[in-house]
């Protein structure tokens, strides 16, 4: 990934960082679509402690857990299903690269938020060509967080481009504070 300039994982993981300025030794994070772990190995550098993972790829959690980067690796698409996580679960949600054709769709944004406590974070990235190359993410990704922050959901914290996200091109970070535990889809 170094090889394609991908900063979509060290910089999800920085800006979670300055989310939590403090206690971070105790904060519970999920990192959706973890695949071997990218954004996580940033999250450690930044002294959090308590992540777990959620992926569909077994060879990748082998890759993670051997690496001793998550508690818990939960084997399972995040989709328009409810995941088997306890609502407001984590204090904060980190995500890189997923919003992808034939990866997770938009309608994925409402576990994000009913996964993460009120007051805590949804931080997530994604690759500004690709997310408009499928028909649901370019009608429904971003109307879709607007929509929840319409009906009070989560609060927009920050919405940027990213000039050298993924292979040289632009990406689009997120940063929502989450303000209530579900949401209609």
């Amino acid at each position: 990934m170094e090889a394609r300039s991908y900063y979509g994982p060290q910089l999800t993981a920085d800006t979670a960082a300055l989310m939590f300025p403090e206690g971070r030794d105790n904060v519970r994070i999920v990192d959706m679509a973890a695949g071997t772990g990218l954004i996580a190995a940033g999250m450690r550098k930044h002294g959090f402690k308590h992540i777990d993972a959620v992926d569909p790829c077994s060879a990748a959690k082998k890759v993670a857990m051997e690496r001793g980067l998550y508690e818990n690796y939960i084997l399972d698409f995040v989709d328009d299903r409810r995941l088997d996580i306890k609502t407001d679960n984590y204090d904060g949600l980190v995500c890189a690269g997923a919003f992808t054709p034939g990866l997770m769709p938009s309608i994925a944004l409402r576990e994000f938020v009913r996964v993460v406590k009120p007051g805590g974070y949804v931080c997530f990235c994604a690759p500004e060509f690709i997310i408009r190359l499928s028909k649901d993410h370019r009608d429904n990704f971003e109307p879709l967080m607007e929509k929840y922050v319409q009906e009070g959901a989560w609060e927009n914290v920050l919405r940027t481009v990213i000039p050298c996200y993924f292979d040289h091109k632009p990406g689009l970070l997120y940063v929502f504070k989450v303000l209530k535990s579900e949401v209609e889809p």
